[in-house]
C-alpha cells in the first residue's frame, strides 16, 4: 500500500483522518441546532459572541492594565456609546460579582475589576441575566448587535481601536510579551513531566451529607476526604540554595493561590555548611493531606508536590533548585495518605519523570532526520511510509498548536500551564517519538533490503 508515493490513497488517508476528528464536532453542533436554534458546540464559538468579545477587547482608554482586557475605565467609554451593552452595566459593576473576586485573587492589580480570561465568563453571565439566552438566535444577535453598534462608534472616533491577531485573546502589552518565553519553557517542562505533578486535585467537596450520598449512590469507591475529613500535617525540614531562594507552598489546581513560608532561624545549619547568610533556612509548614498542594521555588519554579513529602516522610528530598531536606511530619499517623493507590501513583509518576525526557529526545531527533533524509536522498523517498509520514506531522501539529494556545492564554488571560490544560498534549509527544521511531526503523530496514 505504501511502496509508492500514490495521492489518491494520500489524499483519501488524509480525509479520513480529517472526517474523524470533525465528525463529533458536526454532529454535537447539529443537535445543539435543533434543540437552541445554534449550529455550534458551545456559544463562546458563535461569531455574534466572537465579534462581540473582540470589539470590547479592542477599545483602550488610558495606559493598558495587564491581564485586565476590558478595564473598568474602558466599560465606562462603552456604556456611552452602546445602548445593548449599557443594558448589562448593573450586573457588570455590581462589587458582589463572583468574578472580580476570582479575579483579584490571581492577580491583586486588578482589584474589582476583571482580569483575563474571566471577563468573558462574566460578560456572557451578564447577557444571560438579561434574558438573551431564550435561544440561540436571540443570544447571537444581541451579541452582534453589541458588536455593531462600538463598530460604528469606532468608525466615526468615538472609540478608540486597537487590534489583536488572535480572536478571544486582547491586544498584547509589552509585559504579556516578556512572559511569553517563560510560558513556552514551562509549558515544555510540563508535557517533559519535568514539573512536580499533583497526584490528586484536592479534597471532595462539601456539605458532606450530599458527598455522603453520592459516594453511597455510586457504591463506595475511592475517594478523597473533604476538607471537615482531612488531617492536618506539620511538615518540619530546611531549605539551601546557592540562588538564595525560598519556598512557597502554592494551592490545588484551580485555586490559583500561593504563600511564602515563613524563615525560621537555623543556627545548626550556619555551623554545619560554615556559612553565615543561611541563618534562616528552616521552614515548619501546616498542610492538609491529599491537598494537591506542593512545594515550590519562589524564583526558579522547580516544586515537588506534598504527597511525595509525605510518602518519603524524612531525609533529602529530590529538588532540583537546591537542598530539601525534611526533618519530620506531625500528624502523619492519622493523615490518610498512606493508600496503596496513591503510592502507586507517585511511584508511576517517578518513572515518567524519569523515562520521558530519554523518549522525547531521541524520537525529536527521529523526526527532524526523516526530512534530512528527503532533502538527501530524494531518490530514496520510495522508502518512506506515507500513512505513517501524514500522521507524525499530523501529531506533531497539534501538539505545538496546543502548546502555543495554552501559552497565549497563559501570557493574556489566566495561569493556564498546568497539568490540567496542558493535559491534551501529555500523549502526543510520546506518541510522536514513538511514530518517529517506526520511520526511521522502516527506512534502515528498507536501506538494508535494497543493497544486500
Amino acid at each position: 500500500f505504501y511502496r509508492e508515493w500514490n495521492p489518491f490513497k494520500i489524499i483519501l488517508v488524509s480525509s479520513l483522518l480529517a472526517t474523524t476528528f470533525l465528525l463529533p464536532i458536526h454532529i454535537t453542533s447539529f443537535f445543539n441546532y435543533l434543540k437552541y436554534d445554534f449550529y455550534g458546540v458551545v456559544d463562546f464559538k458563535g461569531n455574534g459572541f466572537k465579534a462581540a468579545l473582540n470589539a470590547l477587547q479592542s477599545v483602550a482608554v488610558g495606559e493598558p492594565i495587564p491581564y485586565v482586557p476590558v478595564s473598568s475605565l474602558a466599560r465606562k467609554q462603552i456604556y456611552l456609546h452602546s445602548a445593548s451593552f449599557r443594558e448589562l452595566q448593573p450586573n457588570l459593576e455590581d462589587e458582589n460579582n463572583g468574578w472580580k473576586k476570582t479575579s483579584s485573587e490571581v492577580y491583586p492589580h486588578a482589584f474589582n475589576d476583571y482580569a483575563g480570561g474571566w471577563f468573558m465568563w462574566a460578560f456572557r453571565d451578564a447577557v444571560a441575566a438579561g434574558g438573551y439566552y431564550r435561544n440561540g438566535v436571540t443570544a447571537e444577535k444581541f451579541y452582534s448587535q453589541i458588536a455593531a453598534e462600538i463598530a460604528d462608534a469606532q468608525s466615526k472616533g468615538a472609540l478608540s481601536k486597537t487590534v489583536s491577531p488572535v480572536p478571544f485573546m486582547p491586544p498584547l502589552s509589552e509585559q504579556n510579551l516578556m512572559q511569553i518565553p517563560k510560558s513556552l519553557w514551562s509549558a515544555l517542562k510540563y508535557t517533559a513531566y519535568q514539573s512536580g505533578m499533583p497526584l490528586t486535585s484536592g479534597p471532595s467537596l462539601e456539605p458532606i451529607a450530599e458527598l455522603n450520598a453520592f459516594r453511597s449512590f455510586l457504591g463506595h469507591p475511592k475517594s478523597l476526604p473533604a476538607e471537615s475529613e482531612r488531617s492536618a500535617l506539620k511538615i518540619h525540614g530546611w531549605y539551601h540554595s546557592k540562588n538564595d531562594d525560598w519556598l512557597v507552598l502554592t494551592s490545588a489546581v484551580g485555586e490559583f493561590s500561593s504563600a511564602k513560608l515563613q524563615r525560621l532561624a537555623s543556627p545548626d545549619l550556619v555551623k554545619h555548611f560554615k556559612d553565615p547568610s543561611i541563618g534562616l533556612n528552616r521552614f515548619s509548614v501546616t498542610v492538609f493531606s491529599n491537598s494537591g498542594q506542593f512545594l515550590e521555588s519562589d524564583a526558579s519554579g522547580c516544586k515537588t508536590p506534598i504527597e511525595n513529602l509525605v510518602q518519603q516522610k524524612n531525609g533529602e528530598v529530590k529538588f532540583p533548585c537546591g537542598t530539601l531536606w525534611l526533618d519530620n511530619i506531625e500528624g502523619l499517623a492519622n493523615s490518610g495518605l498512606q493508600d496503596k493507590a496513591i503510592f502507586i501513583k507517585q511511584k508511576i509518576s517517578g518513572l515518567y519523570q524519569s523515562v520521558t525526557p530519554s523518549i522525547i529526545y531521541s524520537g525529536l531527533a527521529c523526526f527532524l532526520a526523516i526530512p534530512l533524509f528527503l532533502f538527501f536522498a530524494r531518490s530514496q523517498a520510495s522508502l518512506l511510509n506515507p500513512l505513517i509520514l501524514i500522521f507524525s506531522i499530523a501529531v506533531a501539529v497539534l501538539f505545538f498548536c496546543r502548546i502555543i494556545i495554552v501559552v497565549l492564554v497563559d501570557a493574556t488571560s489566566f495561569p493556564a500551564v498546568n497539568y490540567l490544560y496542558l493535559g491534551p498534549a501529555f500523549p502526543l509527544i510520546p506518541i510522536l517519538s514513538f511514530t518517529s521511531y517506526c520511520i526511521i526503523i522502516s527506512i534502515l530496514q528498507n536501506i538494508n533490503k535494497k543493497y544486500k
